[in-house]
């Protein structure tokens, strides 16, 4: 097991892309990593002593277990996906001021920005599958390897449309091309998230997308977590040609209550987010317990979608972090 742990992660180092996902071919500026989650505005007032938590696979133990890991927010939530240029030019809107609820420019960057995450994911993955197909040839069998990749070419496929569509907009100044609902939770919270993800059912069991097909596309959810001075912004975006689709977001979401609004997202988090990062005095406020059992769902989502919205448990991720 040991062995094969090594080999993993060697693998998954090795299959790492380095592109800008505005203009790769273009570029004259050095990719960088580039933070998914700001790092000046977000990150630095979630940190205590320069560090934050994420959610991620332990590289101590012999088994793919949960652990909350301790990171340093310089190198927290990047991606090799864009130069310095464009990381700069791009997304100054919203690193050099605060967010404004409306502000269709900067809800379009936020989704523009997790979609771009996604998108490098996917690619890296792509990769990582296609070296892990060759490695096992048989010796360990893993045969969801095959499916896997195919889900992944499959959906590579289908989201190079969407990243045009998305620098097409971008170059054009269409922001419109984004439809956003945004919650707001007075208070702020020690946790943010940058994500590109597809919801199977609505709160009522309706079905959104159809995961089990892969010759259907999918429609994206891009959710963007943002702690603000006293205030908690949940920002739900996805395409405008899609609007009819969401609209359970504001007729079932968004008629909670605030307690079962936090609920809701939490599970959204959890169910569906990987680059999620935590501030460490938000964990300490949470029960052992509880600890356990968000680390147990975060699992159930990296290795399955069968986490339906329908199915919501009672964990809250926005507790007041009141001081210690």
């Amino acid at each position: 097991m040991r062995d094969f742990k090594k080999i993993f992660n060697t693998i998954k180092r090795e299959s790492r892309i380095k592109e800008c996902f505005f203009s790769n071919d273009n570029c004259s500026s050095k990719i960088i990593k580039a933070h998914s989650i700001q790092n000046n505005r977000i990150l630095n007032q979630l940190a205590e002593n320069g560090r934050i938590l994420q959610l991620k696979f332990s590289d101590s133990n012999d088994q793919f277990l949960i652990i909350e890991e301790d990171v340093g927010r310089k190198i927290a939530t990047v991606s090799t996906n864009f130069c310095g240029f464009h990381d700069s030019t791009i997304f100054s809107p919203v690193e050099s001021r605060d967010y404004r609820k409306n502000n269709c420019e900067q809800e379009f960057l936020f989704a523009y920005r997790a979609f771009a995450k996604e998108y490098h994911v996917k690619r890296e993955s792509k990769n990582f599958y296609e070296a892990m197909r060759q490695f096992d040839n048989g010796k360990y069998d893993l045969p969801s390897i095959e499916y896997v990749l195919k889900a992944t070419n499959n959906t590579l496929k289908k989201i190079e449309k969407d990243k045009i569509g998305f620098n097409k907009a971008l170059i054009e100044s269409d922001f419109g091309i984004i439809r956003t609902h945004t919650i707001e939770f007075y208070g702020f919270y020690g946790v943010a998230a940058s994500s590109t993800f597809a919801i199977e059912y609505d709160l009522r069991g309706n079905e959104i997308n159809n995961l089990s097909d892969l010759d259907k596309d999918l429609k994206f959810v891009f959710l963007t977590v943002i702690p603000q001075k006293n205030r908690t912004f949940i920002l739900i975006s996805f395409l405008r040609k899609d609007k009819k689709l969401f609209s359970f977001i504001p007729n079932q979401i968004m008629k909670k209550s605030i307690k079962e609004q936090k609920l809701i997202i939490s599970n959204l988090l959890l169910s569906h987010v990987e680059n999620l990062v935590i501030s460490p005095k938000l964990w300490r406020k949470i029960l052992p317990e509880d600890q356990d059992k968000i680390k147990n769902m975060f699992q159930r989502n990296v290795y399955s979608s069968m986490n339906h919205l329908s199915n919501i448990k009672e964990i809250n991720l926005f507790i007041q972090m009141n001081e210690d």
